[in-house]
């Protein structure tokens, strides 16, 4: 954001730069792995998968990972938005969504070591339920100083739920968990840009303040969603 300040929309450019050799060493690197060979087939029978007995529990998760993503997308989205109606400059709410991703890396990452210790589904329920708060509280903290550690605390609490799901989504499907990767996330992604449009919706009938709230909404019926993942 200091590169708008300072150069406007072209400063952007600048940070494309870096992508490039970054893009040439990873496809160097990843040529040299072995290619991965199935331990089963990608059979979607009844059998397989005993979708008839596992319905709810699967509904349940989608609509966990459904929410998840788009409480993150709101933030993400409105945020930037909610401080520049403020009068804020970009470097200001730039820094905002910095710390809010930022959060949500650090809690992505401490979210899978603790579920591997304590368990998913606890993990997952009390990182969920603690998110509620700060983003709850956002309206109040207007564009004070206690506005990025809110974001912060958002990120974490919020972002430690997305490697459970991933990984959950792996092993729901024996033998092709690099499809089930690709659905999941694909589901997550698209799930949440359709709740970013009926927030945005919402935020043109009753402002941001309400959005923030339905965020925190939505993120309290998440944790009650995480008795559908299994500790299995």
């Amino acid at each position: 954001m200091e590169l708008l300040d300072a150069f406007g929309p072209a400063g952007l450019l600048l940070v494309v730069a870096p992508a490039f050799p970054m893009g040439l060493v990873a496809a160097r690197n990843l040529a040299t792995l072995p290619i991965p060979v199935s331990s089963g087939s990608l059979r979607l029978s009844l059998s397989g998968f005993k979708l008839r007995q596992a319905t709810l529990p699967i509904l349940g998760f989608g609509v966990l990972a459904a929410f998840q993503s788009w409480t993150q997308q709101n933030i993400v989205t409105f945020v930037p938005k909610y401080l520049s109606d403020l009068g804020q400059s970009a470097s200001f709410y730039g820094l905002s969504s910095a710390l809010f991703m930022g959060g949500s890396a650090v809690g992505n990452v401490a979210g899978g070591m603790l579920a591997d210790r304590y368990g998913k589904r606890k993990v997952a329920m009390l990182a969920l339920a603690l998110g509620s708060i700060p983003l709850a509280l956002l309206p109040a903290a207007g564009q004070s100083p206690a506005l990025f550690g809110l974001l912060l605390l958002a990120g974490m609490f919020t972002g430690s739920v997305y490697s459970i799901i991933v990984v959950t989504a792996q092993r729901m499907a024996p033998g092709g968990m690099g499809i089930a990767s690709g659905l999941i996330l694909g589901f997550m992604f698209s799930s949440g840009a359709v709740g970013t449009y009926f927030s945005g919706l919402l935020a043109d009938l009753y402002g941001f303040a309400t959005v923030f709230h339905l965020t925190a909404v939505v993120v309290l019926i998440a944790s009650a969603l995480t008795t559908a993942i299994p500790e299995k």
